[in-house]
């Protein structure tokens, strides 16, 4: 798929490829001006460095299946980055929307690792230009960005001579690490542990009398976090696949496009906790208190949820094809069976869905809407 247009609008600076659902920190951008100048990873998102403030640039998106050639003659800049994908929907956008929804997803091959090749020229001229560039007409910027499933590596800068590439880092003590451990010369996985895992927070916030501790985009693929508080901690777009968090206390938890691909969560209690978007494939669940928890878009396939219970939780346009729901409590939960997606519910067998929908009410608003009367699998 080939994508091009000269009207698209950047804001400070910046634009993003997004997991969807995730809110972009800081940490891509500071990856980006510490590094490459062009482009930094951050949890669920790359961000893009562009010269024009703010206005139009020329972009072109290409979705692949394996690398393109090497083309930079023309160009300044030319980066290769990393970027995994926990939710397998990437969107392209600026600061302020959610990007050309003619443009699509970006990862249509499911959540995993891709690479991202972006070029850029015009970035000097474009901020010399300043405000008497808003509108011209072709932009003074081009970009071109491909991506393609790939194997985690590092950067790789390919081209990088324009004034910006050459001209002072924010911080001068260099370039920071880079964001995936895996992208880092000369990684390995770390040795079998018994010790649990230490968390630390890239920030504490006290609201009244509630303590919320933010690690958005944390990098804790099988950390030990069994029997754990982390009740109103944010995960957004953390990776946690692999973790152990049996019996973890996850009240309110903001887990929202987070990988918890193959975790266990036996006995843990997540009441309330948001899970939109998260990639819960292959996760233990089983006696998992799951009471009002939001799961809407989640990636369930081949989970195990025996005994948990489900009341009131929203499972609108969840995916749990495969998934173990023997003796699940499911009274109250929402779910759907509209035609638009990804809005569809995927229950774990067509005989198992006419069941549920003979134990559900339909909405008087939205007939495809269903909610589940009193019923234990």
């Amino acid at each position: 798929m080939r994508w091009i247009t000269d009207d698209f609008r950047v804001g400070y600076s910046q634009y993003y490829l997004c997991d969807y659902n995730v809110i972009p920190e800081s940490v891509g951008l500071n990856q980006a001006f510490q590094g490459n100048t062009l482009v930094g990873a951050g949890g669920g998102h790359l961000a893009v460095v562009c010269g024009t403030h703010y206005g139009r640039i020329r972009i072109t998106v290409e979705v692949r299946d394996d690398e393109p050639a090497a083309a930079f003659d023309g160009w300044a800049m030319a980066v290769d980055v990393s970027h995994h994908s926990n939710t397998g929907r990437t969107w392209l956008g600026d600061m302020d929307t959610g990007g050309p929804p003619e443009l699509g997803n970006l990862t249509p091959g499911g959540p995993g690792w891709y690479r991202v090749r972006v070029r850029a020229r015009g970035r000097d001229a474009a901020r010399a230009a300043g405000s008497t560039g808003f509108d011209a007409d072709p932009p003074i910027e081009e970009h071109a960005v491909s991506i393609w499933p790939a194997l985690p590596a590092p950067d790789l800068v390919h081209r990088s001579e324009d004034e910006i590439a050459g001209g002072p880092r924010p911080a001068p003590s260099g370039p920071l690490p880079a964001f995936y451990p895996e992208c880092r010369p000369g990684w390995a996985s770390a040795p079998a542990s018994d010790e649990p895992t230490e968390l630390v927070p890239q920030r504490v916030e006290k609201i009244i009398d509630w303590t919320i501790a933010h690690y958005p985009g944390a990098q804790l693929v099988g950390a030990l976090l069994a029997g754990r508080d982390l009740a109103f901690a944010d995960f957004m777009a953390a990776r946690l696949t692999g973790a152990d968090l049996t019996g973890s206390i996850l009240i309110k938890t903001k887990l929202t496009a987070t990988d918890l691909a193959g975790a266990r969560l036996s006995q843990a209690n997540l009441d309330g906790a948001d899970l939109a978007n998260a990639n819960l494939t292959g996760a233990r669940l089983d006696d998992a208190i799951l009471t009002g928890v939001h799961l809407s878009e989640g990636r369930l396939v081949d989970a195990v949820l025996t005994r948990a219970n489900l009341h009131r939780a929203d499972l609108v346009g969840a995916d749990l094809t495969g998934a173990d729901l023997t003796g699940a409590r499911l009274d109250g939960v929402r779910w759907s069976d509209s035609p638009d997606w990804p809005e569809t519910t995927h229950w774990p067998s067509p005989t198992l869905a006419r069941h549920i929908r003979a134990h559900s009410d339909a909405s008087p608003i939205r007939p495809t809407d269903f909610t589940v009367r009193s019923l234990t699998l």
